[in-house]
């Protein structure tokens, strides 16, 4: 090996790793700067996707909300804590867009049934069905996009996804 090569960096050197210092090393930056790119433009767009169906359930409805309205439509029911840690924001803000959402009838708080202390956040029965309505319409809009991909490739962006949220 020459200087340089992976072989020379130390363990937690900068530069180690089974690409440092060879060609490879730049096509990986490459290709990381191409998806950082790419991500960029899916966040903004995920963000209008969201602005559209908190827009469409009430004009003054937070976008951010919809990642709590997804989450509850898959999970049921589910404490504020957990809720504000899957979503990786702050149990203010999820507190917040809660009352919000509890105001216009779209979420309701229970009692936990495992500790009295601490309540559970589910939507009621109208906001299961106009989120549903307001998901259902969003989601043809992309399965129309995707429609001249092939259903394998849908599947592996799926799967790639995933596990870069994994990380």
């Amino acid at each position: 090996m020459t200087a340089g090569d992976a072989g020379d960096a130390g363990p937690g050197e900068q530069g180690a790793g089974p690409l440092a210092g060879s060609a490879l090393s730049e096509e990986h930056e490459a290709a990381v700067a191409d998806m950082e790119a790419q991500i960029g433009l899916l966040v903004r767009r995920a963000r209008l996707y969201g602005r559209s169906v908190t827009t469409a359930l009430d004009p003054s409805l937070d976008p951010a909300a919809y990642g709590i309205l997804l989450r509850l439509s898959s999970v049921g029911a589910e404490r504020t804590t957990d809720l504000a840690a899957f979503l990786g924001i702050g149990k203010p803000t999820t507190s917040r867009q809660l009352t919000q959402l509890v105001a216009l009838g779209l979420v309701e708080r229970t009692d936990d049934p495992v500790d009295r202390r601490a309540s559970l956040v589910r939507l009621t029965a109208e906001g299961r069905e106009r989120f549903s309505v307001q998901r259902d319409q969003r989601r043809g809009l992309m399965r129309d996009r995707l429609a001249e991909w092939d259903v394998e490739d849908v599947r592996t962006l799926a799967r790639l996804l995933g596990r870069f949220n994994d990380v």
